[in-house]
């Protein structure tokens, strides 16, 4: 087979160039590269802004814009959380917030204290250390009373003093009836 030599005209040439721009124009259309007018949607936290019509990306990506989740401490009976953040803008978590478990009820006990004859006492009770509920109630004892003893006096001799009747409390040692002292009556000289 011979090769032909062509011999292209200028006009020839031309279309060529044409239509070898037009195929360029189809192939970059068809790949997006080329767009009339941009659609350009905003950036967001993790995308940059890009045109919806060409898919052509500008920018940097705005970055999360982190706000703190305060931590809620844990009670005697529910449970808390700890410290976390999440983004203002499109809501991802960033650090998550974490269960504390509740801390249970800590015990501590009230001391309670004896009634006396005039006062009422008090039964050991329970309360818990942190939230303060009352575990196990106090419960009142009533005062138990004086304990009477009654002293019988006695009359003076001539040497001895006397005493008059009292009496006392043998617990607490109040006195309900003072004894009081009678003197020695003497001798009594002379006959009579």
């Amino acid at each position: 087979m011979e090769k032909k030599k062509i011999n292209l005209t200028r006009q020839n040439k031309i279309l060529i160039g044409v239509c070898a721009a037009i195929v360029l124009i189809c192939i970059l259309s068809a790949t997006h590269v080329i767009c009339g007018t941009h659609n350009w949607q905003p950036a967001t936290c993790t995308e940059p802004s890009f045109c919806t019509k060409c898919g052509r990306k500008q920018g940097e990506p705005l970055g999360h814009t982190a706000v703190t989740d305060a931590a809620v401490p844990a009670t005697c009976t529910e449970a808390g959380l700890t410290e976390g953040s999440h983004c203002s803008v499109c809501g991802e978590v960033l650090k998550a917030q974490e269960t504390v478990p509740a801390t249970g009820h800590k015990e501590a006990v009230e001391k309670g204290f004896a009634p006396t004859c005039t006062k009422t006492g008090l039964t050991d009770g329970t309360r818990c250390e942190y939230c303060g509920k009352v575990m196990t109630r106090r419960e009142f004892i009533p005062a138990t009373g004086h304990t009477v003893v009654e002293y019988k006096g006695f009359a003076p001799t001539c040497t001895t003093t006397g005493q008059t009747d009292g009496s006392q409390c043998s617990v607490c040692g109040e006195i309900f009836e003072t004894r009081d002292f009678i003197p020695a009556t003497g001798h009594t000289v002379g006959g009579g």
